[in-house]
């Protein structure tokens, strides 16, 4: 946590900076090394990836064979994901353990960030809830509106159906095949990526705050979830920020199944709603904002224990 610590003093920040880049020695600018690695994991797995799953599966996901569409997820992310990061990191960096923050947390950061998480959570919820009934009411009355919902419920519908597929089950393998699927895969493949590898050369460059705001604009981007782009951008600057004070990919990782894990479990409580961003019609939307602006004091409130913990570490430390 030495990098972190030092970056709450003047010029500690800069200072460590350069230092880490002269032990690591990137053989390309960091900067540079982030969006080269976030092109090339776009166009495997994103291009490659789901070139593969359409000739070997099809294009119709309702009839697709669900093992073989988890087997292919998980090898694709595998492939396509994870070790391009550790190729990338091995060539560019050599010091891999140091980029994706291979590091072991303590019980006591873990479980802070695991109670930001829980805070975070509704949070959430709130804003997806609110996104949805804003996007409704600007569609009834403006034509431009009404064209990107109906072409956001048209992506929304396939990813619905793709999750359809995926939760299949019919035996304890299934449910297995599921958790290592949606929790433990994307969990490993998209924090050592995101968090670890593109999030890490931005620091190297830049101020932690625009680091973690660039590498969570494109972790959004990535999933092709329009309802779910504000969400996503959120949860990923939280990961990303327990990623830097931690300086352990896993307390992101933990986080990260966790989110996914909650999903599984709520998919099978109340089915697809589960994935579904629609208000409950029970609350009016003053709620959902009165809501979500305690949601946001609570979360500050946390965010000032957080500092403050780092802060008596570092003291603690010094002394």
């Amino acid at each position: 946590m030495e990098e972190n610590n030092n970056a709450s003093t003047p010029g500690g920040y800069k200072e460590e900076n350069n230092r880490e880049k002269k032990e690591l020695k990137p053989k390309i600018s960091p900067i540079g090394a982030a969006f080269i690695g976030l092109f090339a994991v776009f166009i495997l797995y994103q291009g490659m990836g789901g070139a593969l799953t359409v000739i070997i599966l099809g294009f119709d996901i309702q009839k697709m064979n669900p093992t073989l569409l988890r087997l292919m997820t998980i090898a694709g992310q595998m492939l396509f994901i994870l070790l391009p990061t550790l190729i990338f990191t091995r060539f560019i960096y050599e010091d891999v353990t140091a980029i994706v923050r291979f590091k072991r947390p303590s019980l006591k950061e873990l479980g802070l960030f695991f109670l930001g998480f829980l805070i975070l959570l509704p949070l959430l919820q709130n804003i997806a809830y609110i996104q949805a009934y804003l996007i409704e009411k600007f569609a009834e009355t403006n034509g431009v509106v009404k064209q990107f919902k109906n072409l956001f419920d048209s992506l929304d519908s396939y990813v619905g159906d793709s999750y359809g597929s995926l939760f299949a089950v019919k035996s304890v393998l299934d449910f297995v095949l599921i958790i290592i699927t949606i929790s433990i895969t994307p969990a490993l493949c998209e924090e050592f990526f995101f968090r670890g590898f593109v999030q890490k050369s931005f620091e190297l460059r830049w101020k932690p705050f625009w680091s973690i705001a660039v590498s969570s604009l494109v972790f959004s981007l990535y999933h092709f979830s329009p309802y779910g782009l504000i969400p996503l951008f959120i949860l990923s600057v939280f990961l990303g920020f327990a990623a830097f004070k931690s300086n352990s990919i896993f307390v992101p990782v933990s986080i990260h199944f966790a989110n996914n894990f909650f999903m599984i479990i709520l998919y099978f409580i109340v089915g697809s709603q589960a994935v579904e961003n629609k208000p409950d019609a029970r609350f009016s939307i003053g709620s959902y904002i009165i809501m979500l602006f305690f949601n946001v004091i609570i979360l500050l409130i946390w965010f000032y224990f957080v500092q403050k913990f780092y802060r008596k570490n570092e003291i603690i430390k010094e002394a």
